[in-house]
């Protein structure tokens, strides 16, 4: 799928994210926060207090830095339900302060809404409203280092109708997004470092079509489903790419067009899936860029081995625009690993993951290789703590984009 470039780019939260659905799944009611209702609304307040040892903060070969940092994230989650409707509103902040490089410091939140407002039995109408600030992630392609790190603003708007027809349903979704870089200063202070030619517009129309072949014996949801996606997208750049002082380069304004056909599965309980094949062609508006036309994939393959362990696989490829690269970047990645739950309120999650960047029109190619562990410990029903290891090493055919890093994450997480 065409995404914006900042929407997969912060990957050192894969591993919390498939943590707390583990817990959500298998941790016995008495180990799960309940919330707190208050005149009908449904309060989620969390509160996570973060330690990091990072051993390569600037993801870099030669320029080795190792530092401690110390994050807290507080959260708030606030639900409503009216008959059919429903309504959450999610408000999130990350600040980390580190020990020794102070400018790595960072200050992040997210502000999002979702409802979904049923007409009928037939119609309904889903919406989402999203406003996000970001620090760009170090180990993300870049042609420059920048002093620190540089903010990602964006936000995010969309909504459509979904239509069912007993068996078959049509859900068509119109999105508009605004993204906005922070400019900054070399890491040497020297010259300055311009990401603002990669603020664009992208206005998108998403159609899918779904039906269900067997339904689920809880009558919740559908025990198979076919389905097929297909998408337009618009995006329009402020400025053309910054080259010797000013924006005269070439402009990466496209038009974009791709389409998903898969299967989504849970079958017996013993797995749940999803498998999709796709096209992604990518039009660019200025003559000297080439278009991209590339095969699309999508997977996320869940096997519950026993009881208390799981097996996972997920797999993905995108196209990433970004500054430095405006021709685009096509990025695969892949993950598997295992989930495991060692005692009633002792969870284990393992991951092995690998991604390959193929930078078009330049001669560049990189390869990450990982893997990591997150023990989580449910100490009560609003107290946990938790232990992450997380490691990673690229390769490229430029040496200088080569580094290795390890990070270790001691976390104590209290929700209501």
């Amino acid at each position: 799928m065409i995404v914006p470039s900042d929407v997969l780019a912060q990957t050192q939260n894969n591993n919390q994210f498939t943590q707390r659905t583990l817990i959500d799944r298998r941790a016995p009611e008495t180990l799960k926060p309940q919330g707190l209702y208050y005149k009908g609304f449904l309060y989620r307040p969390g509160f996570e207090i973060e330690g990091k040892y990072d051993s390569n903060v600037l993801t870099q070969e030669d320029n080795e830095i190792s530092d401690y940092s110390v994050s807290v994230k507080p959260s708030l989650v606030v639900e409503k339900e009216i008959d059919a409707h429903n309504y959450k509103l999610t408000l999130e902040g990350d600040i980390e302060r580190f020990e020794s490089r102070t400018q790595e410091n960072k200050e992040e939140f997210n502000l999002e809404f979702r409802g979904l407002t049923v007409l009928n039995s037939r119609w309904s109408i889903p919406t989402f409203v999203q406003r996000r600030n970001v620090e760009r992630t170090r180990s993300e392609p870049a042609e420059f280092l920048s002093a620190e790190p540089l903010d990602i603003d964006y936000f995010r708007a969309s909504s459509g109708v979904r239509r069912q027809f007993n068996r078959l349903a049509l859900t068509l979704v119109g999105e508009y997004e605004d993204i906005e870089f922070e400019n900054g200063v070399s890491e040497d202070g020297s010259s300055v470092v311009v990401f603002s030619d990669n603020n664009r517009r992208n206005i998108t129309a998403n159609l899918r079509a779904e039906y269900e072949f067997v339904r689920s014996k809880t009558g919740l949801g559908s025990e198979h489903l076919a389905f097929s996606e297909i998408f337009y997208n618009r995006s329009i750049f402020d400025d053309r790419q910054f080259i010797g002082g000013s924006f005269n380069g070439e402009s990466g304004s496209s038009k974009d067009i791709g389409f998903l056909i898969g299967f989504e599965t849970k079958y017996k309980g013993l797995i749940n899936g999803r498998l999709a094949l796709g096209y992604i062609s990518k039009n660019f508006d200025d003559p000297g860029l080439s278009n991209i036309n590339e095969l699309d994939f999508d997977a996320n393959i869940r096997y519950f081995l026993t009881p208390k362990m799981t097996a996972q696989f997920q797999a993905e490829r995108f196209v990433d625009q970004d500054n430095g690269f405006v021709n685009g970047v096509t990025r695969s990645r892949f993950l598997t690993g295992l989930d495991f739950e060692v005692l009633h309120n002792l969870y284990l999650t393992t991951n092995l993951h690998y991604e390959d960047f193929e930078f078009e029109g330049v001669d560049r190619n990189n390869e990450d290789f990982g893997g990591g562990f997150d023990i989580r410990f449910l100490n009560s029903q609003n107290i946990q703590t938790g232990l992450g290891i997380d490691y990673i090493t690229r390769s490229s055919n430029e040496s200088e984009e080569e580094f290795d890093r390890l990070q270790i994450m001691l976390r104590l997480i209290s929700e209501l």
